[in-house]
């Protein structure tokens, strides 16, 4: 089979147009082909599993992606090969590396399972691999003629490599099994070498290995000042090469290649490593823990002494790891003496998969104590002070801000929330959503006991809010977000408001009101005037970009970095020195 470059297209929420690349067409592919009016409902990506047939999922009216259809290239229909009846859980489809099997991958939040399907022989009924079972996932490839199965089984739950021989992938054999601290995340697969993606110590490592002796590692890469690694996403199996990028929020993106053993590494422009600062700390909790925290500041302007003005990020969810790759508004901001915190909360991926179940569930209070942990541990050690200290999360980062304001609302200064879990208990008490199932496992289902439900309200920033002096927050949302309903945003900040308003009555303090146009940022002065006082809350209504804001001009992502740092020099009183300020 021929290792396939090619896009489903989405259009008009009904119908796909697959879309060949030249390269494909030189081989013989078609150049496109389309479902016509076969599919009812709404298409959500496919692959080209051999020159003649084309495999793609389609959802139900709430959006779960569940059933598998085959087609021929040209032809009006499609033959349904899958569906998946657990309404916890998602389908997709592959093709593995060497393009001799497609995946039909049925996956929840925390289990897995797959079925394989030779791209020869698309007719055959799909062949299960595993049969699922609680908390174990895996995923599966193929190449040198085996099955490499990147999976969590056993007893520690973490993330390792099997091997399956063709003729048996049930049966499966210890490849890769990380030790001495080291996380591993992902694998790649080339005809000559096998690439293993992780992280010891939060620090990006790459190891590469040789396909026909894996015993021998030709590459182990592991960059101090690196953060975030990227994988260059070839489809080019018999590549002889490997690039992938590496990049930290001070550092933008490195491209490195190996190639016939050798890595070529970029220069470095003149006084680029020497300006900023990775600093990581293991930060005590109270049950003993220790949570990873991740510094990043520009070095001579950090003082010390309380007085910069810090961003504290966090995400803390679904096993995923927080992003800490380059983005163009965190260099300006350690240019003007910010200092960014990242906060690697249990819940999230960076540790493991222990780390991840150790802030899931009934864990999920957890969360919220290493936040709070890191928190006053920045402030212990003057690297900030609550004055000038803000919250930022996004999806369900949001819901550990959410939480964080309501418990310790004197620790910061202001709170940025872009499209946020945070009015958790109505998001799963709504079983029509297909989101609310996947999300049971992660935090509960409150439909089923009394135990369940009590859980998830005390966990819930929403019914968590009370009339106190809140920290000013900026509130994003779209009307268009498939992922967090709009209505559950829109309900916290009225009740926000509301909480916020009761406290200002009963303490007589200064009233609120709104940012408008007659605002004005900028002018003449050493500080800014027409400041956002504590407690106000700002909403910004979108009325058509979807969650991840992929649509989003690279205009309006200025737009919305423009108004989040308008909004903390307000809310923080910063001067327009460092608004203005140019570091040479």
């Amino acid at each position: 089979a021929t290792t396939l470059q090619s896009s489903i297209s989405v259009v008009a929420k009904r119908h796909w147009v697959f879309q060949t690349s030249a390269a494909e067409r030189d081989a013989g592919c078609p150049q496109h082909c389309q479902n016509r009016e076969s599919t009812t409902a709404r298409s959500i990506g496919g692959v080209l599993a051999s020159q003649s047939t084309v495999l793609y999922t389609t959802a139900n009216s709430a959006g779960r992606p569940h059933l598998v259809w085959s087609q021929e290239v040209g032809g009006r229909e499609g033959t349904l090969i899958f569906e998946e009846k657990d309404e916890s859980c998602t389908v997709d489809v592959a093709v593995t590396r060497d393009g001799k099997y497609a995946t039909i991958n049925s996956n929840t939040r925390t289990s897995s399972e797959v079925h394989l399907l030779q791209t020869d022989r698309l007719t055959d009924a799909p062949l299960l691999v595993r049969a699922r079972e609680p908390l174990v996932e895996y995923y599966v490839d193929h190449a040198h003629g085996h099955f490499y199965v990147f999976t969590n089984v056993g007893s520690d739950r973490e993330y390792k490599v099997m091997l399956a021989r063709d003729f048996s992938p049930q049966q499966w054999l210890e490849f890769y099994k990380p030790k001495d601290g080291f996380v591993l995340q992902d694998i790649e697969l080339y005809e000559r070498f096998v690439v293993l993606y992780g992280a010891k110590d939060l620090v990006p490592v790459v190891m590469v290995m040789d396909a026909s002796d894996v015993s021998k590692e030709l590459l182990v890469l592991c960059e101090e000042d690196a953060c975030h690694i990227e994988k260059s996403h070839t489809t080019d199996f018999q590549s002889s090469s490997l690039s992938f990028w590496l990049s930290s929020p001070a550092h933008p993106p490195r491209l490195y290649t190996f190639s016939e053993q050798t890595l070529s590494v970029p220069d470095h422009p003149n006084g680029w490593e020497s300006k900023y600062e990775t600093d990581r700390h293991m930060v005590p909790c109270q049950d003993g823990s220790q949570v990873p925290l991740t510094l990043v500041y520009r070095r001579h302007l950090l003082r010390k002494d309380g007085s910069n003005p810090m961003m504290v990020l966090v995400y803390g969810c679904y096993g995923e790891n927080l992003y800490m790759g380059y983005q163009p508004e965190k260099l300006c901001m350690l240019d003007r003496g910010w200092v960014l915190a990242y906060c690697h909360v249990r819940g999230g991926g960076e540790l493991g998969r222990k780390w991840y179940h150790a802030g899931q569930g009934q864990n999920k209070q957890k969360t919220f104590e290493d936040l709070h942990a890191c928190v006053e541990y920045l402030h212990r050690a003057r690297y900030s002070q609550p004055l000038l200290t803000a919250l930022h999360g996004s999806s369900a980062g949001g819901m550990a801000v959410g939480m964080f304001c309501n418990l310790w609302p004197q620790l910061v200064q202001a709170a940025i929330l872009r499209v946020p879990f945070v009015n958790v208990i109505e998001t799963l008490t709504d079983s029509s959503l297909y989101l609310s199932s996947k999300d049971y496992e992660e935090f509960g289902n409150p439909n089923i006991s009394e135990e369940n439900l009590n859980h998830i309200l005390s966990v819930c920033p929403h019914s968590n809010l009370k009339p106190q002096d809140y920290p000013a927050t900026l509130v994003w949302a779209s009307r268009a977000d498939d992922v967090i309903p709009f209505s559950g945003v829109e309900k916290y900040v009225k009740k926000l408001r509301r909480c916020v308003q009761q406290h200002r009555n009963t303490t007589s303090s200064h009233m609120s009101r709104r940012l408008d146009s007659s605002d004005k940022l900028y002018h003449r002065g050493s500080r800014i005037k027409s400041l956002i006082p504590r407690g106000s809350v700002l909403f910004h209504v979108d009325e058509r970009h979807d969650h991840y804001s992929s649509d989003r001009s690279l205009h309006q992502k200025f737009e919305m970095v423009t108004m989040e740092l308008a909004f903390l020099h307000k809310v923080l009183h910063l001067t327009l020195e460092q608004l203005y300020h140019e570091v040479c």
